[in-house]
């Protein structure tokens, strides 16, 4: 599939995905999951942030979970835009019971200097396979 012919935009991107959105929702995760990352070396930006959010919100309502796309992109929109701003991806996950998706996405968010195994048990988050 081949939606656009130059090098797209945030806010292009964003409005063919808010309508194949309405007819084919797999098409507009592959157009979100498809966004240019960014130059070799730079870091994400807004407009990543924003199109990485309608992917991870997409990928959760279509409840899936194994979508390779999933935790870099919600990877993406806790550095750029921090934490707090994936609160709502993680309690959808977490009712799901992704756990070890969401402490895999903590994990890559945060410095590996950052002990979160205390935050991961005040969640109740400590009994999945990844040990924290």
């Amino acid at each position: 599939m081949h939606v656009l012919t130059m090098a797209p935009n945030s806010p292009q991107v964003l409005q063919a995905g808010s309508m194949l959105e309405q007819t084919d929702p797999k098409a507009a995760v592959a157009l979100y999951a498809a966004f240019p990352p960014p130059a070799d070396g730079a870091k994400p930006d807004f407009d990543h942030a924003c199109v990485a959010n309608s992917c991870v919100r997409l990928i959760i309502e279509q409840r899936d979970f194994e979508h390779p796309h999933l935790i870099p992109a919600l990877v993406i929109v806790g550095r750029v835009l921090g934490v707090l701003n994936i609160e709502k991806h993680v309690q959808a996950l977490d009712l799901a019971n992704q756990t070890d998706t969401i402490k895999e996405a903590y994990l890559r968010i945060l410095p590996d200097t950052v002990d979160q195994t205390a935050f991961f048990r005040s969640k109740g988050w400590t009994t999945s396979s990844m040990g924290a």
